[in-house]
């Protein structure tokens, strides 16, 4: 999991304890499916338990970004990709494609068979 600063840290046994109030929907994807993305809606704010490299147990509250790759994380323990999130949640899928002649990233709407 990343950490502020873009330290990478360990965590052992991690689960998510409760989940905020506030949802906010992520366009997301994974490397375990490669330029296929999704929006999907996750919790903005979840307090989380899990052991550091020293076995310490550690309870945190995250918030925004750490928050939802903690839960796609998470997902993938589960086994649930966020494929699923997407249309469990009636969501749509996109296809990166390229980049248009200023940079910026192209995506087409797609449907998954």
């Amino acid at each position: 999991m990343a950490k502020d600063g873009g330290r990478f840290i360990k965590v052992i046994n991690p689960k998510i304890l409760s989940f905020g109030k506030r949802t906010k929907r992520y366009f997301e994807g994974c490397l375990s499916t490669p330029n296929i993305w999704g929006e999907v809606k996750r919790y903005t704010t979840i307090k989380v338990s899990y052991r550091d490299k020293e076995g310490k147990t550690i309870t945190a509250t995250l918030r925004g970004i750490p928050a939802w790759i903690f839960q796609h994380e998470i997902d993938h323990l589960n086994g649930t990709l966020f494929q699923d999130r997407v249309l469990e949640q009636k969501g749509k899928f996109y296809k990166f494609t390229g980049k248009d002649k200023a940079g910026a990233d192209i995506f087409e709407e797609i449907t998954l068979p």
